[in-house]
């Protein structure tokens, strides 16, 4: 058992700093992060399947954890575009999706009875041009795709694979396309 808290304490450390250094860097340095993120959850994934008594469980919760704390970045950054540009698509539209895509993790949690989390501090990115913003909405979605693939490794529940797999979806047809259209 204290191998599964460890293993959850410094995903939720990692996440935290990741959080961090996302807002404070650029893109080579978010790139850094991700690796690193990806590195730890691999390992803290590994520490929980080698325990019998856990196996699945504590990981899909880690990544429930992990998948609604994406999307709550999402929104939040998103926000910040519509509060600094206005009312703007993709932004106006893509961030009632991500509130969506958060909801529906959120009930995953309420069902299995374990407490919804609250966003992590986001220092949001702030962009000089809609383009720019535009430009970053695109990284964010592949990389939010990025994290959907890996924790659909992760996970065996029905529901939790069906909302990953329509989140996932739903970025790679619909919001991945409309920031690229806006960043050009």
């Amino acid at each position: 058992m204290k191998k599964v808290l460890f293993a959850f304490a410094a995903i939720l450390l990692v996440l935290f700093i990741a959080n961090i250094m996302w807002s404070d860097s650029m893109r080579r340095r978010s790139s850094e992060v991700a690796v690193e993120v990806e590195q730890t959850f691999d390992r803290s994934a590994q520490d929980l399947q080698d325990e019998p008594a856990t196996q699945g469980s504590d990981l899909q919760e880690a990544a429930l954890y992990f998948a609604i704390q994406d999307e709550y970045k999402a929104e939040s950054t998103y926000g910040e575009v519509i509060k600094k540009f206005g009312d703007i698509r993709p932004f106006s539209n893509i961030i009632n999706a991500e509130v969506r895509h958060s909801e529906a993790i959120a009930a995953l949690f309420k069902k299995r009875d374990i407490p919804v989390p609250t966003p992590m501090p986001n220092n949001d990115q702030t962009f000089d041009t809609i383009a720019a913003a535009c430009a970053f909405g695109v990284k964010s979605e592949e990389e939010n795709i990025a994290l959907y693939e890996r924790l659909l490794s992760t996970v065996k529940d029905p529901d939790i694979v069906a909302v990953f797999k329509n989140n996932m979806q739903a970025s790679q047809l619909n919001h991945l396309p409309a920031f690229g259209r806006c960043a050009r």
